[in-house]
């Protein structure tokens, strides 16, 4: 690691309430370089190398107590298989590369959560020295839910008996005290077990002059292990965006025009992140009925289709009819909405997380097939009922479209379509007129998208 390093990796955690009680705890790689991130005991890790800006998303169970770290300086065969992977920082030991429940190699920045439902006591500390900068942020919550973090190199000032250096001499990490020098003093172990004889030591207030929000010995309680029920643990400047699949059934998120992030197959029950460009105007939406062929390896979708024949789907415009969600950004501001006005595929929510301003969750969670219009009804090539279309997109009318004589906002009105849209879902917009409700916008949030939320 490149001495004078800012913070490099953040850990960003959502706690999804409601119909998902799982925690989500979301990491941000700014190294400039990889990481592998671990956990110990297992949470079911299957991500490896976090490129430099990767961010992904680990899932916890629902009761979970132990610790998160990075491995760095890993090296691995190139042909794909981990078969003697070892790493200079955090290595636990396993040569295939899964390192989801063995305790690491010291030293390592350690993330210490323990989460039971949706309160979560955590900490940054540095009991078995340093390797990585790491913040962890809440947004929002009750408690004391204050950020902490590691934010400066210690590699700049570790003192030379704690330095950890690679077999050419190069700094990797600086340990801790008691791991280097196996003094019960520093370990508060033996004689110094007791809170009155566990006291910082020099070595210990070198770590907590650069890192005063770290724990730094075992004594430590400077400050208080943190408590939060109920937060988004935030740190990233980009706005991020929470998609959540509580579909009975797989589907393919899209987006248009592109927004850098390669979207694919998105299971029942699966959570993905993405983060879009600082300006950015579009819409998002779902394709379902989605089916590969594997000799032509082609994919066709019933609904959303955007004629890339491929599981990336991320510039083209859907074929409606399909529940768009479409997004102004212009840095931290964001302009949003459901729209029906191309349709319907399936049940959506947007729920900004923090923010300021008119940030009015909008949803269309009810499902349209229940009133489609026989005229209105989307079938698949087989018959089968997979979506609603718009009055406009199905009935080629310009009163419907709010095009021609009826393109002011004086012709423009509620249709008996729209209408019946609307009393379904009345927080979406069902017509191109539709100001009701009038588009939200939110200044510093981060967003769930929640797709059949119910």
């Amino acid at each position: 690691m490149a001495k004078g390093a800012l913070l490099n990796f953040i850990l960003l955690a959502l706690l999804v309430a409601g119909g998902h009680s799982a925690t989500f705890i979301y990491s941000s790689n700014k190294c400039t370089f990889p990481v592998w991130i671990a956990a110990s005991p297992s949470i079911g890790l299957t991500e490896f190398e976090y490129g430099r800006d990767a961010l992904h998303v680990l899932k916890t169970k629902e009761q979970w107590s132990g610790s998160l770290w990075l491995m760095t300086g890993c090296t691995y065969n190139h042909h794909g298989k981990f078969m003697n992977f070892t790493c200079a920082t955090g290595d636990c030991g396993m040569k295939d590369g899964y390192c989801d429940s063995s305790p690491p190699t010291y030293p390592v920045t350690l993330l210490n959560f323990n989460i039971s439902h949706s309160v979560v006591t955590y900490e940054v500390s540095l009991n078995h020295g340093f390797n990585v900068p790491v913040r962890i942020e809440p947004v929002g919550g009750t408690g004391s839910c204050r950020t902490v973090d590691c934010a400066r190199n210690i590699l700049d000032v570790c003192p030379a008996d704690l330095q950890f250096k690679d077999s050419k001499g190069r700094l990797l990490g600086c340990r801790s005290a008691c791991d280097a020098l196996k003094d019960p003093k520093y370990c508060c172990t033996g004689d110094y077990s007791s809170p009155q004889a566990c006291h910082p030591n020099h070595y210990s207030q070198i770590f907590k002059q650069a890192c005063s929000l770290a724990h730094t010995y075992p004594g430590d309680t400077n400050p208080p292990i943190q408590q939060c029920t109920g937060a988004t643990y935030s740190g990233h400047s980009a706005t991020i965006f929470y998609s959540l699949n509580m579909c009975k059934y797989p589907v393919w998120m899209s987006a248009s025009p592109s927004i850098g992030y390669s979207m694919s197959e998105f299971d029942q029950d699966t959570l993905d992140i993405f983060e879009t460009p600082e300006q950015w105007s579009g819409s998002i939406w779902l394709r379902t009925g989605c089916v590969k062929n594997d000799t032509s390896f082609t994919l066709t979708c019933a609904t959303g289709d955007c004629g890339t024949n491929d599981d990336l789907c991320d510039g083209p415009p859907p074929t409606y009819p399909v529940t768009l969600l479409n997004f102004n950004i212009n840095h931290s501001v964001v302009t949003y909405e459901v729209s029906l006005n191309h349709g319907y595929n399936v049940p959506v929510r947007i729920e900004p997380i923090g923010g300021t301003g008119s940030c009015q969750t909008v949803d269309c969670i009810y499902s349209i097939f229940n009133v489609c219009p026989a005229e209105l009804i989307f079938s698949n090539s087989k018959g089968a009922f997979v979506g609603c279309q718009s009055a406009c997109d199905a009935l080629k009318d310009p009163q419907y479209c709010c095009t021609g004589d009826y393109s002011s906002p004086q012709a423009c009105q509620p249709n008996k379509y729209s209408q019946t849209f609307k009393q379904v879902c009345a927080l979406a917009h069902t017509y191109p007129g539709d100001t009701n409700p009038p588009m939200q916008q939110c200044t510093g949030a981060n967003y769930n998208i929640t797709f059949c939320p119910l």
